[in-house]
């Protein structure tokens, strides 16, 4: 049986397919949103630096990368994965892409230039949007006018989280994704 697979949708590396382990909880965001996504982000992703903070499947850094990024850092806490996100890596060479494995948490104390675009996706069941993009904010790593890709099983509540404004959102089935922009930066 031939392992499963997310293909790059546009870019340099556009059509190019890449392997994902069977992995609980890795569930990876449908071609038809990620393509909105990156309509939505077209114009800011030449010589942008991004974080994808809960990489999985590599699909956003990648995807990033391919689309003109500067530099993607993707983050990976589960060691299996990150071994597949590095075959990856070396598969496409992907030379502005860097992989960290370790806690979300960790790599924001790690990051020492302003991101540009973020992507948040992590797991559900957690519900760690609102508290990733409170510590996103304390991290002081978002340049003004910074763009976070946020996606959850359940409407985003933004109570509390006066810094960021929802530029657009869309639903699909049970998944609701947002374009936030960050608007306290310094």
């Amino acid at each position: 049986m031939q392992q499963p697979q997310v293909r790059i949708i546009g870019g340099k590396w556009r059509g190019r397919k890449l392997t994902i382990i069977n992995e609980h909880n890795l569930r990876p965001t449908p071609d038809r949103i990620r393509e909105t996504v990156f309509n939505w982000l077209a114009a800011h992703m030449s010589g942008a630096f991004c974080l994808d903070l809960f990489a999985g499947t590599g699909a956003f850094a990648f995807e990033a990368a391919s689309r003109g990024a500067a530099q993607v850092i993707a983050v990976e806490q589960k060691a299996a994965i990150g071994a597949q996100l590095k075959l990856a890596k070396q598969h496409l060479a992907a030379e502005n892409v860097e992989l960290w494995l370790m806690p979300a948490l960790e790599a924001l104390t790690k990051i020492n230039f302003k991101l540009d675009v973020v992507f948040l996706d992590p797991p559900y069941a957690q519900n760690l949007v609102p508290l990733m993009l409170q510590q996103l904010h304390l991290s002081n790593n978002l340049s003004f006018g910074c763009l976070i890709y946020c996606e959850h099983n359940a409407k985003l509540n933004l109570a509390g989280l006066n810094n960021f404004d929802v530029v657009k959102s869309k639903q699909a089935g049970n998944i609701y994704y947002y374009l936030l922009n960050y608007t306290l930066g310094n």
